[in-house]
């Protein structure tokens, strides 16, 4: 049974909204959404820094106020400022994965226990529940079937905002490809003014992964949040059964978004398909796709 601390932060969240459509462009409000694990904790830090403005976080009230919002929502032409973020879905689904993973293994993590009898009902007889590869394949299909998931399904939470009028879009590959110049480019489409390139400097590198734990970009901690940061670790979890159930279940979506220009990548050799051992270099990966026009 959910405890009240939980009620509460749904019910808070719920009025949150409500009150960012009809208000939040008067405070203002701005509002960073994405599907789950696409960076956006880490986007939301930064504009909030750089707009000098509020982040706040698993509040039990609802806000009412000038501030950041991050969240997952659905596609809304209704809320204000809103920063769409995704990321290439096989890294979605391999992030996901360690995050349950992680909450599921802590102890005193209040969801560990919901979260544990997830993975090992996904599992199912003979698999452990941090047998990476072993498990890719059932997330991914728990994930990408409507219902089944809290989380929303990758594909159709993207192409929902990508659908709507006023939105700045951006990507996990295009801030780590260029983190000053993305956000320099995201505050522009939000304030219509240039930004200060020291705030902008600063801030960056307040928020760096080397300056937040100590370790560089593919330097992995899988009990961190902050666990690699990277763009393309799917390739050392998607062996050849992998890559075919992705693409029938979200392989057009890949070619729609950029990411990939074709279906032949599902037949390309990756490091999971030599078994363990095999590690893709930091930052290996498909292109950071084009954004979208800041405004549309």
């Amino acid at each position: 049974m959910p405890s009240p601390r939980h009620i509460l932060r749904v019910a808070s969240t719920r009025l949150t909204r409500r009150i960012a459509r009809r208000w939040g462009a008067g405070f203002p409000m701005h509002c960073v959404i994405e599907p789950a694990k696409c960076g956006g904790t880490w986007l939301s830090q930064m504009l909030a820094d750089c707009l000098r403005l509020p982040l706040p976080r698993h509040s039990l009230l609802p806000i009412a106020m000038p501030a950041v919002l991050h969240g997952h929502w659905p596609a809304d032409p209704r809320l204000p400022n809103v920063v769409y973020l995704t990321r290439d879905g096989r890294d979605v689904a391999v992030s996901l994965y360690f995050h349950i993973l992680r909450r599921a293994t802590t102890p005193g993590d209040p969801v560990a226990g919901p979260r544990r009898r997830l993975l090992e009902r996904l599992a199912g007889p003979g698999v452990a529940i941090d047998d990476a590869r072993a498990m890719m394949p059932r997330l991914i299909e728990f994930v990408h079937t409507p219902g089944r998931s809290r989380h929303a399904v990758w594909a159709e939470h993207v192409r929902g905002w990508r659908a709507c009028p006023g939105v700045t879009h951006t990507s996990y590959e295009a801030l780590r490809a260029d983190t000053a110049g993305e956000l320099t480019r995201i505050l522009r489409a939000l304030t219509g003014a240039d930004p200060d390139p020291w705030l902008v400097g600063v801030t960056v590198e307040k928020h760096s992964m080397q300056r937040q734990t100590g370790r560089t970009a593919g330097e992995e901690d899988r009990t961190s949040f902050i666990r690699k940061g990277v763009v393309g670790d799917w390739k050392n979890y998607f062996d050849l059964e992998c890559r075919r159930l992705f693409d029938r279940l979200a392989g057009d979506a890949l070619i729609e978004f950029g990411y990939e220009p074709d279906r032949s990548w599902v037949d390309r050799e990756t490091p999971a398909d030599r078994g363990p051992g095999g590690d893709v270099s930091a930052g290996a990966g498909p292109a950071a796709p084009s954004a979208s026009p800041a405004r549309s």
